[in-house]
Parts: structure tokens; C-alpha cells; sequence
């Protein structure tokens, strides 16, 4: 047995892919692709700040592997710069041994 089919008109669309395998679909028209872009662009810098603000930044309560992971994914997601990346991490290098706490709250 067959099935009639339709036969739908191209979309085109522009989306935004979520942590939870999802997405957030924009339909694309010829007017208002200008004004899905900057709101794209609004997003991440608004996401970018505030993971900059969280995240970028040594903290001796964390292990030095930890937060490395840390500074290399905020490199990946292009929120740090490669030279904002390589001050953390010679920051981390250079602090951690005088600074280093082996438990979590607490300074030996």
C-alpha cells in the first residue's frame, strides 16, 4: 500500500544548537535575515561575557588539570583569545605551587 506524499517547499533556516542536543530554529525570509544575524551575534557575545566573567580566571580551589580542561574549552568556544589563554594558564603555572590547595577550602 502506498501513501500519497506532499511535497513541502524548501525551508531555509539558521539555528542556534543547545546543550541538550536540541535547537532553536530561525526561518529564514529575505527581510529579515539582517535582523536574525545581529540577534545571533547579540546572543553570543552576551553568552561569551558571561562565560568570560565566570570562568576565566585561576582558582586554587580546583585542580591545576581541572581548570586547564576549563581554559582550553573557553579557547574552543572562541570566549578567551589564545593570548588571554596562555596568560591564564601562565598564571596557573606560576601561582599554583605556592598557592596550591590539595583540599578544597582548605590551606595547608
Amino acid at each position: 500500500m502506498s501513501y500519497p506524499t506532499r511535497l513541502l517547499p524548501k525551508i531555509n533556516y539558521t539555528y542556534i544548537s543547545l546543550i541538550d542536543q536540541k535547537a532553536v530554529l530561525f526561518y529564514n525570509k529575505k527581510n529579515n535575515q539582517n535582523i536574525i544575524n545581529d540577534f545571533i551575534k547579540e546572543i553570543l557575545k552576551r553568552r561569551n561575557a558571561y562565560l568570560k566573567n565566570g570562568y576565566a580566571k585561576v582558582e586554587f580551589g580546583f585542580s591545576r588539570e581541572d581548570q586547564m580542561k576549563k581554559f582550553k574549552w573557553l579557547l574552543q568556544e572562541s570566549v578567551i583569545t589564545q593570548n588571554e589563554y596562555d596568560k591564564l594558564v601562565n598564571e596557573l603555572i606560576k601561582n599554583s605551587d605556592e598557592n596550591y590547595q590539595s583540599t578544597i577550602g582548605f590551606k595547608w
